[in-house]
């Protein structure tokens, strides 16, 4: 009887296989479970119970540098205290995963991609000095690039589950971990950043951004796209307070300008191909305008 209880169990949690019980995850999978991926439950949800900090790209920044490397050792203390606890928690939201979803290859991937992140992190001493730093760093770095196909394994899970679980389960999953995972990567990434020597950037957040610089370098990307599906593209007018900067961080800032310019430019070029010939000098231009004050930017 206890064996019969304890298979439905199992059954119903695919995840216990290889942390509570140490049984392999998935036999049928087509990769084998490497040692680290033995972790206890009891663990993962200590770790994910702790009370996780909020920051800001304010606190960020002003964080500061100091010529003995103090700076660094206080930021990856609290790295080290984030890192751990956040995997943890994207770790429990995988094992609430109905079954039918767990199994498929490519989020049972991204799955072991968090529980060795998990087990390396959860294992480490607490920093105190420079050398433990780097070597913490170093491997922060690699575990960055281990997780850095994490968003297209599993959309591709999903895509292949979405007959099989509510939309709103799918939803609810993935919108948490790219919020974690985005969230994860800037400290991650802003702490590897603060061990370079740049005069106008602290970590990941550049102290004199100029927004005309970052449209620009955007646009002529996203005109080179334009081109070659369409043949041709709107020309681009910036204008406004053009000489406006800022501290802060630039890579959402290009993401969301990427894709708010991709829009334009396919609406612009797809409303208007019946009314003029395909020649960029013929359609509208798109018009960026950036407002600023001292308090607001506004694009």
């Amino acid at each position: 009887m206890k064996i019969f209880k304890s298979l439905q169990r199992l059954a119903c949690n695919p995840w216990r296989r290889n942390i509570s019980c140490g049984v392999k995850l998935n036999c049928e999978r087509r990769h084998k479970i490497k040692g680290w991926s033995y972790v206890n439950q009891a663990t993962i949800e200590n770790f994910a119970a702790k009370p996780s900090v909020k920051v800001t790209p304010f606190q960020l920044l002003n964080a500061g540098k100091f010529a003995d490397g103090k700076h660094l050792i206080r930021n990856v203390q609290f790295l080290q205290h984030e890192l751990v606890i956040r995997c943890a928690r994207r770790l429990v939201a995988f094992h609430s995963l109905p079954y039918i979803v767990a199994v498929n290859p490519d989020i049972s991937d991204t799955y072991e991609l968090y529980i060795r992140a998990f087990d390396h992190l959860s294992r480490q001493p607490k920093i105190k000095d420079l050398e433990s730093e780097r070597k913490y760093s170093k491997m922060v770095k690699t575990l960055l690039n281990d997780h850095r196909h994490v968003v297209t394994s599993l959309a591709r899970g999903f895509k292949e589950c979405k007959h099989q679980v509510a939309y709103g389960t799918i939803h609810s999953f993935l919108d948490k971990t790219l919020k974690s995972r985005l969230g994860m990567r800037l400290l991650a990434e802003h702490h590897i950043g603060l061990r370079e020597e740049k005069s106008d950037v602290v970590g990941v957040i550049v102290t004199d951004l100029r927004l005309k610089t970052v449209i620009e370098r955007t646009a002529d990307f996203v005109k080179q796209v334009c081109e070659h599906h369409y043949g041709v593209c709107p020309e681009i007018v910036i204008d406004g307070h053009t000489d406006a900067s800022f501290s802060y961080i630039p890579a959402p800032l290009e993401y969301i300008l990427l894709e708010l310019l991709k829009n334009a430019m396919r609406s612009t070029v797809e409303f208007h191909s019946d009314k003029y010939t395909f020649e960029s000098t013929s359609m509208p231009s798109i018009k960026i305008t950036i407002c600023s004050n001292d308090k607001v930017f506004t694009i």
